[in-house]
């Protein structure tokens, strides 16, 4: 906020109709990944550079469970969730990590494929894509900007892909702070 005179104002629903994200670690069943403690050496696959729901999310919950990044066998960073979990399905990975809705979403639309994959940890809740406003807009123009994207329903046509949003929530830039202590503990 103080570094770039933005504040947060929104934040994006997804499919569940949450404004948060969390990173979702799979692994195959039956490959001997149980856990996060099970994946020292093991090949992983993480989400795009930058990705925070994927990223930053695995590797807070690795530095949870006392893993250091550098004793995974990194596997090239994938290009979305459904490409990563195709390449843990594949045995290219020993492991990845996807965003929550999409492993839900990917899982409805892969019922058959999914019974062959499990989930062995999550990363932390973090505020999803936000929205924000120069900190220097009037209240009123905020206000009518907020009370626009609160008002947009889940069927709404800004709402389509590639959106894919349920709507938006009322956020502020403290909705944040988790993010920043992800952050901060992984730098």
């Amino acid at each position: 906020k103080n570094n770039a005179g933005l504040e947060a104002v929104a934040t994006k629903l997804n499919k569940s109709g949450t404004p948060y994200c969390q990173g979702t670690l799979i692994a195959p069943k039956g490959n001997g990944v149980k856990s996060i403690d099970d994946l020292k050496g093991k090949r992983f696959r993480y989400g795009p550079k930058g990705s925070f729901n994927k990223n930053l999310a695995a590797l807070d919950a690795f530095k949870q469970a006392g893993l250091k990044p550098d004793e995974l066998s990194a596997v090239s960073y994938g290009s979305g969730c459904g490409g990563i979990a195709q390449t843990v399905l594949d045995g290219q990975a020993d492991a990845g990590v996807v965003c929550d809705y999409s492993w839900d979403g990917w899982v409805a639309k892969n019922d058959a494929k999914a019974d062959k994959l499990t989930v062995i940890a999550r990363g932390p809740k973090l505020r999803d894509t936000v929205v924000a406003a120069t900190s220097d807009t009037d209240a009123a123009t905020r206000e009518q900007f907020v009370g626009a994207l609160l008002a947009l329903k889940g069927n709404a046509t800004i709402l389509l892909p590639p959106l894919k949003a349920r709507g938006f929530a009322r956020s502020t830039d403290g909705d944040y702070d988790s993010l920043r202590v992800v952050i901060k503990g992984l730098g």
